[in-house]
């Protein structure tokens, strides 16, 4: 898989460097808007990413958001996935319990 060059940098990095260290409103709106219409675009291809975390949304000078590091990601079979994958500092609450 080739992918072109980001200027910018991560989510991460960008809400760090800022002071507060968080987005407003209004660009929280932005990201996440663009955040589902990925998701959404790779679902209907069959893919599941497996790994969404502000170090893998990239930003460009312009806000664009892009969904990056697609090492984890699977093709669907069938309906659903069974099974973890991705970063677990960012597991939600009930796959740390069981």
């Amino acid at each position: 898989m080739v992918t072109p060059y980001i200027p910018g940098r991560d989510l991460y990095k960008f809400m760090m460097a800022r002071k507060p260290r968080h987005l407003t409103e209004y660009q929280s709106h932005l990201v996440f808007r663009q955040l589902m219409s990925g998701i959404k675009a790779c679902h209907r291809r069959g893919i599941i990413h497996l790994d969404i975390k502000p170090e893998n949304i990239m930003i460009d000078p312009n806000f664009r958001i892009y969904l990056s590091d697609f090492g984890l990601a699977v093709l669907m079979q069938g309906n659903s996935h069974q099974g973890r994958a991705g970063t677990s500092c960012y597991y939600p609450y009930e796959m740390v319990t069981n």
